[in-house]
C-alpha cells in the first residue's frame, strides 16, 4: 500500500510539473506578443529584442505630413500597429522554443488608391489640393475594417533567469514590409 502511495504522489508530481512547464512557455510567448501589441519597448529589450528594431514604431516630427492633422496620421499609423494573434503551434527542442503564430492585421491593399479616386470624383468641379486628399486617405484607413492574415515564426531561448528571444525576423519584416507598403502609396500621391 505504502508503495502504491509513493508512486502515486510521484506521479502526481511529475504531472503537475508538466503542466508548470508548458504555462510557463505559454505565458512568455502571449507576455512577448502582449510586450509587442502595445509597443513596450523595455520590455521587449528585456526578452532581448534590438533597441535599433524598437525605432520601428518612433514617428519623428519629420515623419509627420505638415499640413495635415498630426492626430489624425497617428491614429492611422496606430491602427496600421493594430493586430491580434493566435499560437498556431510550439516546438520544444532542447534549450529552444520556436512558435508559429497567425497574425490577423487591418488590410489596407487598395484603400489609399480607393480613396484618391473617391475623393476626386467627389470634388469633380473643384480641383483637390493634396492636403484634402491625404486628410481623405488617413480617414479612410480609419474607416477599413478589412481584416488578412499571416503566420510568422519566432524563436526563443531557455537561459538561466528565463527565456530570451532568439529570432524575431520574421515578425519584425511583417511590420517592417507593411510600413514601408503604406508609405510608399502615401508618398506617390
Amino acid at each position: 500500500m505504502k508503495k502504491i502511495m509513493i508512486l502515486y504522489m510521484l506521479f502526481s508530481i511529475l504531472l503537475l510539473s508538466g503542466c508548470q512547464k508548458k504555462y510557463e512557455s505559454t505565458q512568455f510567448i502571449h507576455t512577448f506578443m502582449q510586450a509587442w501589441q502595445q509597443k513596450d519597448k523595455q520590455s521587449l529589450q528585456a526578452f532581448g529584442v534590438d533597441s535599433s528594431d524598437l525605432l520601428l514604431w518612433d514617428l519623428q516630427a519629420k515623419d509627420y505630413i505638415e499640413g495635415v492633422d498630426r492626430t489624425l496620421q497617428q491614429q492611422a499609423y496606430d491602427k496600421l500597429n493594430q493586430f491580434s494573434y493566435e499560437i498556431l503551434e510550439k516546438t520544444m527542442s532542447f534549450e529552444v522554443l520556436e512558435v508559429k503564430v497567425l497574425m490577423t492585421f487591418y488590410k489596407f491593399d487598395g484603400v489609399i488608391e480607393k480613396s484618391i479616386l473617391n475623393t476626386k470624383q467627389l470634388m469633380e468641379h473643384k480641383e483637390v489640393g493634396i492636403y484634402e486628399m491625404l486628410v481623405n486617405v488617413y480617414e479612410a484607413i480609419l474607416r477599413h475594417n478589412e481584416k488578412e492574415t499571416e503566420s510568422v515564426t519566432i524563436t526563443f531561448r531557455k537561459i538561466n533567469t528565463g527565456w530570451k528571444i532568439q529570432s524575431y525576423q520574421a515578425l519584425y519584416e511583417l511590420f517592417l514590409n507593411r510600413y514601408e507598403k503604406v508609405l510608399q502609396e502615401i508618398q506617390n500621391i
